[in-house]
């Protein structure tokens, strides 16, 4: 990320009458920096002082070298000049900021030297410093996390307390005037009996062995009575609103423990925690993510909480349809933004933003875009009727506020990158709403705009290019116009046509940005050793999916051994074959360059990992459901996520390598992209892993 350089003259600083004596000393420059050694991103001052004779007129040349260049502070060439100090001045200066730059590199010393004074010698003519690295030498390309589902079945144990991935009934409790939103208390009890919260301890713990034993702590505010009931273990009450459980799996087994309000008095119940006792301290004083996840979280540079946001369930039309900063539950995707923005302070990472893709949506066509009994044909032309409608929309310029809000009041650093992406994967048909929508807008663009093509990636350019407007608008607003940011043009991997029109769409926007402020990500996936699709060459010329599957199933049979073999060479194969290395690497190249020929970016990747899913055809063998596992935990399966992070640092120094995500939920033949469990960091993907993170 680059800053700028200022040079702030001092024209009446420091000004001052001089004495007698003082007028018969010829005058002399001196130059110092402050401070001497700082890290990258931070400003350094440098001051000229003129002691002596001050009556005169007197210059000095000053220039900045050592061990940097224009880069280091944000300016082609090494910045240099002259300092003027007109009668009476004795003291000038100016701020010099270097770059907070993503490279890990040695610290760099810098010195400020003066030469050819006019009217003056000098008295100190060299003046140094150094920048303090803050990246990590040998890690590159950049990485990049994506937390998992926020619901306990991920296990990914992201919060201290565990109740907040539970509760998927809030709405319903709402709508049954159970529990009241404004002030996140439950009023009133069913008549059907006690109120069931959900499982916690990161549900399905099989495996875990003794990661979750130990004291766990049920505490909540209010009058009333609340239990854990299931896989429990010893409890005690040791107050009116406070259980506390010794837990050991090997005395109480592995059931989900469920939470359950059994009664509630007149003044309600509120604020339930459940926690780990040695997290209380910690808890009280405010602090939400387990320290274990920050730390996972922390060895890498990017933050993209997308499962956190929602976007995928198309649910917010208002920026006031943003889960409250006080909702007591944050399952399926209802995080706060608050909470969102702490994820990045607190790891220390680089924020990724999915912002709503409905926003500004008229209620009634946003009934249209999710009726599934209508044709997509009806859906598109609903939305193509409201362009007007939804382009004048400033409900995306609220919800700017509101993230730049939260930045400012949870301390986010201005000089840390922000990226904000529009909605999540639109070309995902799955997502109909939102894909419906942009294919709509595209039409009308298409017919506004002639050689635009009417492209739901055309929609989606266009509307991005709204979005980056307002977050301008709302930064600056904000106190944050420095703030470095991208606006990501997510990107279908293997096709880059589509993201041509995209970027086409930006300019026709028009709008404040230039095209450079743009972004587009892809993914590194690889699939192919196990799952069939068309252009498979698993076993050199493509078959059909039952003939595929046979013949995996012989091979598996016959070796083995031949078989893992013949898919590590796959998919590490130098000859791009559908969906290995070579192949997504080849498209992230074309996709690179239809980003710089339009003027805009490929910053990498925002998703990746394994999506070799074991083929329904082979899924149902044992061998087969052993085999794909020992390679996904494999050596060769690290040999395959490094080879990506090699592709990807040779398209570009500073672009990202993504995971979906890591240390969250349980590998398994339909979730390949699962890492590990919390308490599971073995095997050598992992290893490869570790190789690129921070320490």
């Amino acid at each position: 990320m680059k800053n700028r350089i200022v040079l702030l003259a001092n024209a009446a600083a420091c000004c001052f009458m001089l004495s007698a004596a003082n007028a018969q000393t010829p005058p002399a420059i001196s130059v110092r920096v402050t401070p001497t050694s700082a890290n990258e991103g931070a400003k350094f001052q440098v001051t000229f002082t003129r002691v002596g004779d001050t009556t005169g007129r007197s210059t000095v040349n000053w220039a900045v070298s050592g061990a940097v260049d224009g880069a280091d502070f944000g300016v082609a060439t090494l910045p240099k000049g002259t300092v003027t100090f007109t009668a009476g001045q004795a003291q000038k200066g100016f701020a010099l900021f270097s770059t907070d730059d993503t490279t890990g590199e040695a610290d760099e010393r810098f010195d400020v030297t003066l030469s050819a004074p006019t009217n003056a010698s000098i008295a100190t003519g060299l003046a140094s410093a150094t920048i303090l690295n803050n990246d990590v030498a040998s890690r590159s390309p950049l990485t990049l996390i994506n937390p998992s589902h926020s619901t306990y079945w991920a296990q990914e144990d992201a919060f201290i307390n565990h109740l907040l991935v539970a509760g998927k009934d809030h709405d319903l409790w709402v709508s049954q005037g159970l529990l009241d939103p404004v002030s996140a208390t439950f009023v009133k009890m069913p008549a059907s009996g006690p109120i069931k919260i959900g499982p916690v301890r990161g549900g399905s713990v099989i495996g875990a062995g003794n990661y979750y034993k130990g004291k766990w702590i049920l505490d909540w505010q209010g009058d009333g009575d609340v239990t854990i009931t299931g896989g429990v273990g010893t409890l005690t009450r040791v107050s009116t609103n406070r259980v506390e459980e010794d837990y050991d799996p090997a005395l109480h087994g592995i059931a989900n423990p469920v939470v359950r309000i059994t009664r509630i008095g007149a003044g309600g119940i509120s604020n339930i925690r459940f926690y780990r006792a040695t997290h209380e301290t910690a808890i009280n004083a405010g602090q939400i993510f387990d320290p274990r996840w920050l730390r996972d979280v922390s060895r890498f540079d990017v933050v993209r909480p997308m499962d956190w946001t929602g976007v995928n369930s198309d649910k917010e039309l208002f920026a006031t349809d943003r889960p409250p900063a006080n909702r007591p539950f944050y399952m399926s995707g209802r995080v706060p933004d608050h909470v969102l923005v702490r994820a990045a302070v607190d790891s220390g990472t680089a924020l990724w933003l999915n912002a709503p893709g409905l926003l500004g949506c008229p209620p009634s066509l946003a009934a249209t875009l999710r009726d599934t009994t209508l044709p997509n044909s009806a859906r598109i032309a609903a939305a193509a009727a409201a362009f007007d409608q939804v382009m004048a929309s400033q409900e995306p310029l609220l919800w700017a506020r509101k993230i730049v809000a939260e930045l400012n009041a949870q301390g986010y650093p201005a000089s840390r990158h922000l990226y904000i992406e529009l909605d999540n994967e639109v070309w995902n048909t799955t997502f109909h709403a939102s894909t419906n929508l942009y294919s709509g807008l595209g039409q009308t663009i298409a017919a506004r705009h002639p050689g635009l093509s009417g492209t739901m990636r055309t929609g989606y350019g266009y509307r991005s290019a709204q979005f980056a407007k307002f977050v301008a608008q709302a930064l600056a607003e904000g106190g944050r116009s420095g703030q470095p940011w991208t606006m990501v043009l997510a990107a279908q991997t293997v096709d880059p046509v589509r993201t041509v029109d995209a970027l086409a769409a930006v300019p026709a926007f028009g709008g404040t940005q230039p095209m450079s402020r743009y972004g587009v990500s892809t993914t590194n996936y690889v699939s192919g050793g196990f799952i069939w699709h068309r252009e498979n060459r698993l076993f050199g010329a493509p078959m059909t999916q039952a003939a595929w599957g046979q013949r995996w199933l012989a091979d598996l049979a016959a070796d083995p051994a031949a078989l893992y073999q013949r898919i590590t060479n796959y998919l590490l194969s130098p000859t791009p074959s559908r969906a290995n290395v070579a192949y997504y690497s080849s498209f992230a190249r074309a996709q690179k360059t239809a980003a710089e020929a339009a003027g805009a970016r490929w910053i990498g990747n925002f998703e990746g990992d394994s999506t070799d899913k074991l083929d329904p055809t082979i899924a149902s063998n044992a061998a087969a459901v052993a085999l794909y596992r020992q390679w996904h935990e494999s050596v060769d399966y690290g040999r395959v996520i490094t080879a990506f992070a090699d592709a990807t640092k040779a398209l570009s120094s500073n672009a990202i390598v993504a995971t979906y995500v890591f240390c969250a939920a349980r590998r398994t033949p339909s979730t390949p992209w699962a890492e590990c469990t919390p308490f599971d960091q073995s095997g050598g993907d992992n290893a490869a892993w570790n190789t690129l993170l921070k320490p």
